[in-house]
């Protein structure tokens, strides 16, 4: 019988961490219908930015062949973009959920359980090679300037133009 481990459990955790706080994050934001929307789709063009990034740069992930890898690219053969590890996926997507969470809710034990599943899925992407330390802290980097702007788009959406009442003590 298989019995699992407490790293087999870290394991899962990380690697389905982006989802997972995708999907904490649409039953957090379920009442609040603007951010909501503005969480899904920052969260699809995210995506589309590591994509785009990834076939720009052609870093590989440590974990490939570099020399295997290189006469590829220079031999024309087309790669997927999963086999480019700069930036990382997983770091860009989990810090997005992250800052948009910590942005938008102001709740500090929130923003410490996205703490712990962005640190284990981290660590983990690190451990097993999928990325470098470099690669890491990029995808973060963007990830959380990206949350940020989608954050602050959203809050002068929701905002609007604020107008002055005649019942304000403005007007005559």
């Amino acid at each position: 019988m298989y019995k699992m481990n407490i790293k087999h459990i870290l394991d899962i955790i990380g690697t389905t961490a982006p989802y997972t706080l995708f999907i904490i994050s649409l039953l957090l934001l379920r009442n609040l219908k603007y951010y909501l929307f503005f969480y899904i789709f920052g969260f699809i063009i995210n995506n589309i930015l590591n994509i785009i990034l990834k076939i720009l740069i052609k870093e590989p992930r440590p974990n490939n062949d570099k020399i295997f890898f290189e006469l590829m690219i220079s031999n024309g053969k087309r790669i997927g973009y999963d086999k480019y590890g700069m930036p990382s996926g997983h770091a860009q997507n989990c810090l997005f959920s992250l800052a948009y969470i910590i942005l938008t809710l102001n709740q500090p034990m929130v923003g410490l359980f996205y703490i712990i599943i962005t640190s284990i899925s981290l660590i983990q992407r690190y451990e097993y090679k999928n990325h470098t330390i470099v690669q890491l802290i990029i995808g973060s980097i963007i990830g959380i300037l990206f949350a940020y702007f989608v954050y602050f788009i959203s809050t002068k959406y929701i905002i609007g133009k604020i107008n002055n009442k005649k019942d304000d003590g403005f007007f005559k």
